[in-house]
């Protein structure tokens, strides 16, 4: 099956372009303000899975949820396609000291199988699956 692209073209040109990393830096103290951890309902989520040990966040963009999870979870897998939305995420994961965050510049589907699960893990996709295609999804 060939890949559907047309939107993550799309969506990775504002990562390269007018998201720079102070945007990031922005959109991590914005979600902060607002609370999305816990009014979008994954402290809850997090809570209720029971599992600690490995959370992968797929479409993890400017790394919000990553930073979040970071302390509750072993460790914490983004999975980002957008290079330079990884490159701005890496430089937050350095400036923040999270050592448990890796980050994967594949998309989901290639990602999957480079991690290769062998245990339960908690997965989020946030807004991710908007991007893709009903037939794909």
């Amino acid at each position: 099956m060939k890949k559907d692209v047309k939107s993550y073209v799309e969506h990775n040109k504002d990562y390269e372009g007018q998201f720079g990393i102070e945007s990031f830096r922005k959109a991590k103290s914005e979600y902060e303000k607002g609370n999305v951890f816990e009014h979008g309902g994954f402290k809850k989520a997090v809570q209720m899975s029971g599992n600690n040990n490995l959370h992968i966040d797929i479409g993890s963009g400017g790394g919000w949820l990553l930073f979040k999870t970071s302390p509750l979870f072993e460790k914490v897998i983004g999975v980002e396609p957008s290079k330079a939305a990884c490159n701005n995420v890496s430089v937050l994961i350095k400036e923040y000291g999270f050592n448990n965050i890796e980050l994967i510049n594949l998309d989901m589907i290639d990602a999957m199988k480079k991690i290769n699960l062998q245990t339960p893990a908690f997965f989020t996709t946030v807004i991710v699956l908007s991007h893709i295609k009903n037939f794909y999804v």
